[in-house]
């Protein structure tokens, strides 16, 4: 469900205008909104990142649970799993770089863009693959044996 969302945001741009729907239905005029409260502790790269780090967090906690108890009887399926979500979280790191105000559209801007890009593709292939072998196996094996020669 939660790749299902992410390819939502990536095609219908959610998260770059995330920030100012959220601020304009709840942030009252009076109020810090998250991007300003963590400028003010040196925060100074895109704005959607701390409205997203919430169900970052989310996503991390019960997929690490999932993944532990998957990995106890899949570990060799379940490494294509992590390092999918390992390329994921380092496009993340490379997006939360290249947005800083001396990197963007500065030299180099463009490569750090693509090796995000890489990275995302990489990550989403990965998991891709996992869901690929895990249903293939399970689903597949257990309900059709005879094919399974």
């Amino acid at each position: 469900m939660a790749f299902l969302f992410l390819g939502m945001d990536e095609i219908g741009q959610i998260h770059e205008n995330l920030p100012t729907l959220l601020n304009d239905l709840f942030v009252k005029s009076t109020m810090q909104n998250p991007y300003d409260y963590l400028n003010q502790y040196g925060y100074e790269s895109t704005t959607w990142l701390p409205y997203y780090i919430p169900l970052i967090l989310m996503f991390l906690i019960v997929g690490g649970i999932y993944l532990v108890n998957f990995l106890k009887s899949n570990w060799r399926r379940a490494c294509f799993f992590v390092l999918g979500v390992a390329c994921l979280v380092g496009g993340l790191l490379v997006e939360y770089l290249n947005t800083k105000p001396d990197i963007m559209f500065q030299d180099g801007y463009y490569r750090l863009v693509f090796w995000e890009e890489v990275l995302e593709t990489i990550g989403i292939t990965f998991i891709l693959f996992f869901a690929y072998i895990y249903f293939k196996d399970e689903v597949f094996t257990k309900r059709y044996p005879e094919k399974n020669d």
